[in-house]
């Protein structure tokens, strides 16, 4: 028996909705091993998806996500109307699964024809949200791993976890901007746009991991590929933000060489095969 809650747009609590005998949601096929950590440089392939690993412990960790909660926490849901709710949540063994309800999953009360053989029949449907087979995001507690599609299905349930995909700030892309390698010429930080924001947040945390030696060696990579980029003194200049963008891509190791052909291309998606 599994256990169904809808969460309020107005308060952003879950209530009771009902015991339920019957799955609501299905588990994907095999979603264990196509699945990949989540890495916003990574696109998925169809079927696949992201997880999060140790995910009770994180801030945005919801209680209504542990092994055993208590029933008499929440409130029974009554006299509400299906646009008022915006997460539905259904516990099921040691699975929690979520979907994000949005205005196409409602729906309103229509009528329906049915010819038949020897005329035809009327029903009407009143007001229902439609309930989606696979779910948004799937919680497994005995792995403690969040799986996933769509990052911004978590941002509208879990406060606080768009840290793990975020902009950088104005300081932080002045940092970037101070850094001995780059030049700014007449493009200040209010011209970085949100892309190249978010991809200066991502790469600081991974610069500070490189050793002297490893840094070299991505700057004479990133000087060998973005060839639009000017380069005076040990510094790439930076006039735009789509000559920003060249030096993200750098940066993020996306730049390769064609084995035949010898052809230079940027990867629009960058995964680990270790």
């Amino acid at each position: 028996m599994g256990l169904l809650l809808a969460r309020k747009k107005i308060d952003k609590e879950y209530y009771i909705i009902d015991n339920v005998q019957e799955e609501t949601y299905n588990i994907p096929e095999d979603i264990c091993n196509n699945s990949i950590s989540f890495d916003p440089n990574t696109k998925l392939e169809a079927n696949e998806w992201y997880y999060l690993n140790n995910f009770s412990a994180e801030n945005y960790f919801l209680r209504i996500m542990n092994r055993v909660i208590s029933t008499a926490e929440y409130n029974r849901l009554t006299e509400v109307n299906n646009t008022d709710i915006d997460v539905i949540v259904e516990r099921r063994n040691h699975f929690v699964f979520f979907q994000k309800i949005t205005a196409s999953k409602v729906i309103y009360s229509k009528k329906f024809c049915h010819f038949l053989e020897n005329g035809c029949g009327i029903r009407e449907e009143t007001d229902s949200i439609e309930i989606a087979v696979i779910p948004s995001i799937i919680y497994n507690q005995i792995e403690d791993k969040l799986y996933f599609r769509k990052f911004s299905d978590l941002t509208t349930i879990f406060d606080g976890i768009i840290e793990l995909y975020r902009e950088a700030t104005d300081a932080e892309v002045m940092a970037f901007f101070n850094l001995d390698f780059i030049n700014t010429v007449d493009f200040t930080v209010d011209d970085v746009k949100t892309e190249n924001r978010k991809r200066i947040s991502m790469v600081r945390q991974e610069m500070g991991e490189w050793t002297d030696a490893e840094r070299q060696t991505v700057m004479r990579y990133i000087h060998e590929y973005a060839i639009d980029i000017s380069y005076e003194n040990g510094r790439f200049l930076i006039h735009n933000d789509r000559e920003l963008r060249l030096l993200m891509w750098g940066l993020e190791l996306r730049f390769y060489r064609t084995i035949v052909g010898d052809k230079k291309y940027i990867a629009n998606s960058v995964r680990s095969i270790e």
